[in-house]
């Protein structure tokens, strides 16, 4: 009887298994998805990922949570563990290093992107992010360890230095992680529920890099942000625990910004995510802001004609620097 028993129970299981793969086929097809498009098409994928995050959270005193890319920190922080998109959990814990090599072909990338942009007449800087668990280190789980206090940003930095900045300070460059850290138990700067900054920490940055290009720098206290509240961020939603957290949401007001000094300037971002978001807070200062991915850039500045050209790199990317960059901003 309890051999029929289980056999009757995984074939129900099977049934809806199979019955999950035909509804996902038949979404396929009336979207026209590619067979690659699977995973991310998968009905009830997100059900059934926020289930086995509950379970896991259950059963371990809510200390554990399981999921393939994002790690359960405390205080209900979450970081982002998977290799697929950069290695930050690999960056944190100091397994990730550059060779003298690599470390001398990111420089020389980074001086032929500004010998390209100020080619054209375009002031340009160089700024670099670290990760978040790098900011937020005390809300990492005891079970990850660091085995190298020094990180790639950190070996970056000191190369970038040690040459006496990029061409004897020609092009200016800033590594963010200092004030990032100084100011992380005053303003929220990145999101528990996310992998990136928020208005505080990206207008912290900006500020860095004003006062890097000499012009009027506002300091963060002087300026009034208001929590919109109920920010889900995309840590949350891939771990399907969207349901679970509710994150701040500081945002900037606008008639506490009363900087019009480069209120006649275009800015153009070449960057990753991180430069995206910093668009919000450098809309303040600047007539137009606009971004673009160092890895999709075409004719952007031709196009949009800056005055200031941000090159922006998050820590988890920065093995993208070593790669050459887009032709079209080295040649004029």
């Amino acid at each position: 009887m309890k051999k029929i028993r289980n056999k009757s129970v995984a074939g129900v299981f099977a049934l809806i298994i199979m019955l999950i793969c035909v509804l996902t086929l038949l979404k396929m097809v009336r979207g026209h998805l590619g067979i690659n498009e699977f995973e991310g098409a998968l009905v009830g994928r997100y059900r059934m990922i926020n289930l086995n995050t509950a379970i896991s959270k259950l059963l371990t005193g809510g200390t554990y949570m399981e999921s393939n890319e994002v790690l359960l920190g405390k205080d209900g922080w979450l970081f982002y563990k998977a290799t697929s998109d950069g290695t930050p959990l690999y960056d944190y814990m100091g397994i990730n290093h550059f060779s003298e090599e690599e470390l001398a072909k990111v420089y020389d990338n980074l001086v032929a992107i500004g010998d390209g942009v100020s080619a054209r007449g375009m002031d340009v800087i160089f700024m670099t992010v670290p990760n978040k668990e790098q900011v937020y280190s005390e809300y990492m789980p005891d079970t990850v360890d660091k085995i190298n206090d020094k990180s790639r940003l950190d070996e970056l930095t000191e190369y970038i230095e040690s040459k006496g900045g990029l061409i004897a300070d020609r092009y200016g460059y800033v590594d963010t992680s200092e004030v990032l850290r100084a100011c992380k138990d005053t303003y929220p700067l990145f999101y528990r529920t996310d992998t990136h900054w928020t208005e505080c920490g990206s207008y912290l940055a900006l500020m860095e890099l004003r006062r890097a290009m000499d012009q009027r720098v506002t300091p963060i206290d002087e300026v009034v942000f208001t929590d919109k509240g109920g920010f889900v961020g995309d840590l949350a939603k891939i771990s399907g625990s969207r349901d679970e957290y509710s994150d701040v949401n500081p945002v900037i007001d606008a008639s506490s910004i009363n900087d019009d000094s480069t209120k006649d300037q275009v800015m153009l971002i070449i960057g990753d995510s991180f430069g995206d978001a910093m668009i919000h807070s450098a809309k303040h200062f600047y007539k137009e802001v606009y971004w673009v991915r160092l890895k999709e850039y075409t004719d952007e500045l031709d196009r949009y004609e800056p005055d200031v050209v941000v090159v922006e790199c998050v820590e988890r990317y920065l093995s993208d620097l070593q790669e050459e960059v887009a032709g079209g901003i080295i040649h004029p």
